[in-house]
């Protein structure tokens, strides 16, 4: 075998530098594109469970509608009409089945990852954009945003999107940054109320910074794009108040939120309850190296003595102080609102800011550790999701919620009805039994002023004992939630009426993990009356 001349090793040589600086180049991007194909497999169990919980069967019904049926009904929801009006926009182009509106759910993750891609490599660099990446890729949110069709999936979006292009135009100076950021704060606002008042926090914090820095030239801008959203919002404000007085009604949030159920809808939610002594060790990590830039402080005897040590580090202090803000001003803005003007913001909506989180989170990794803690972050963050991807997988297996519907089937005959104790059963029957008799009483559950965006016609009986006026045999779910009106067992059995046949206990898997107690109940004594 002839050996490799001096030409043959230096074009050896080139082809392999050639290689790495490609790889150098594009690796962001080739790591994007490996996400994305990672991001499918990771959903597909969630996006094909024929599965659907309340909120996303309102949502499925009202986009049904037509254009002008909706602008009618967006004023009975509690949410700014975008998300509705894309999503229909998307159903002329791809139908309007289920899977059909989830795919939008997973359009919108994947703009995360290109988010974290290029913009937050812009922001903070190329270790902060690979460590969002696969926090966005690997959450334990998208086991949720997918399966749910509602606006919280592209209000994660937008929340993440305004944070890091106001980080780009206060501390980069771009100018386009300047508009990106107010255009994701008007969309975010037209999104939901969580975006609404986290854009707001943003800009306060935003405008405090370029006052203190005393960089006049940007607090106009920050202003003038302020003035801009403030203008743009004005169209829906009037909505927004029709909208707070049906709050004021019988909306459902509670108004006390602890700080447990913070952290607990924007830590644990996002990185799954199963992995998160996993994902705690990362704070080890954190606690160790900020411990041991302590100890090398350990010589400077002033405050000046200490500046000079920080003063490398400015730069990385001031990101993450700024992160840490972004993502503490909306929940203390969420906070402060709920408690003192109207609670609109149910607890469980706190994790879209854990968008905010995995911000900050990667900026603290990729500042404060060395290649051989990042990369081991990087193998607790693959460790964490193959524990909750296995622990989603299991519940989505192991679930009995279609054997409810199944039951429901058997036992219906040809016609099938349901007296609906709660706004949730009526909602995600609708989706399954369309075609069946749907019947509300005086004590039913219910935050909706209207019924009109479900497609079949909902009957408000009054009193429940007037339901043998209407059928003959029915379906009721006993205790979907623990405060519900009726012991069914003990209001149906002490009339001679009625039999009462007790069918099961049913779970939903992963999503609310409601309990569903499946009665059915037939008068023996009267036929079915017509309505």
């Amino acid at each position: 075998m002839p050996a490799l001349t001096k030409t043959d090793k230096s074009d050896n040589s080139d082809v392999i530098s050639k290689s790495i600086a490609f790889f150098n180049r594009y690796c962001i991007l080739i790591l994007a594109l490996v996400m994305l194909a990672v991001s499918v497999i990771h959903i597909l169990p969630p996006f094909n469970a024929d599965i659907i919980n309340y909120d996303s069967s309102y949502q499925y019904f009202l986009t049904k509608h037509s254009l002008s049926d909706i602008m009618k009904l967006l004023p009975e929801d509690y949410s700014p009409p975008l998300y509705t009006l894309l999503l229909k926009l998307w159903t002329y182009i791809f139908g309007s089945s289920l899977l059909a509106m989830r795919s939008f759910s997973i359009l919108i993750i994947w703009g995360l990852i290109f988010l974290a891609a290029f913009p937050v490599r812009a922001a903070f660099g190329k270790r902060a954009s690979v460590i969002c990446m696969l926090l966005y890729t690997l959450s334990y949110v998208n086991f949720l945003l997918v399966p749910e069709i509602r606006p919280t999936v592209l209000a994660y979006f937008l929340t993440a999107a305004c944070a890091i292009y106001m980080y780009l135009a206060l501390f980069k100076g771009y100018h386009y940054a300047y508009i990106c950021m107010t255009v994701f704060a008007i969309l975010g606002m037209y999104t939901h109320n969580v975006s609404m008042l986290a854009a707001l926090s943003f800009y306060i914090v935003s405008f405090a910074f370029t006052i203190i820095s005393k960089q006049k030239k940007k607090t106009l801008y920050f202003f003038l794009s302020g003035v801009v959203c403030a203008l743009s919002y004005c169209p829906w404000l009037i909505v927004v108040m029709k909208q707070f007085s049906n709050v004021k009604k019988n909306y459902w949030a509670n108004s006390i939120i602890s700080s447990s159920l913070v952290i607990d809808w924007t830590y644990d939610i996002h990185f799954g309850y199963a992995s998160g002594l996993v994902t705690y060790l990362i704070f080890i990590f954190i606690a160790i190296m900020l411990l041991i830039h302590v100890v090398k402080m350990r010589n400077c005897k002033t405050l000046n003595d200490i500046r000079k040590k920080l003063a490398p580090h400015r730069a990385e202090f001031v990101s993450v102080l700024y992160c840490g803000l972004m993502y503490v001003a909306p929940i203390i803005t969420l906070i402060l609102f709920t408690r003192l003007v109207y609670p609109i913001i149910a607890t469980r909506y706190f994790y879209i800011l854990s968008s905010l989180m995995v911000i900050l989170l990667s900026v603290v990794i990729s500042k404060l550790f060395d290649t051989k803690l990042f990369l081991a972050c990087i193998v607790l963050f693959i460790v964490s999701f193959c524990i909750n991807f296995g622990n989603v997988k299991s519940q989505l297996d192991s679930s009995d919620f279609s054997d409810m519907i199944e039951t429901i089937k058997e036992n219906g005959d040809d016609d099938i009805a349901f007296l609906h104790l709660h706004e949730w059963s009526l909602g995600i029957m609708m989706y399954y039994f369309p075609d069946a008799e749907h019947y509300v009483c005086d004590d039913t559950w219910c935050v909706l002023n209207t019924l009109d965006v479900f497609p079949t016609e909902v009957t408000d009986i009054g009193s429940i004992d007037n339901i043998n006026k209407y059928s003959k045999k029915l379906f009721i779910f006993g205790d979907l939630f623990p405060d519900s009106p009726y012991e069914l067992d003990d209001h149906f059995n002490s009339k001679d009426d009625y039999d009462v046949t007790y069918l099961g206990t049913f779970t939903e898997p992963y999503t609310y993990k409601n309990t569903w107690r499946l009665y059915h109940v037939t008068n023996k004594t009267q036929s079915t009356n017509t309505k």
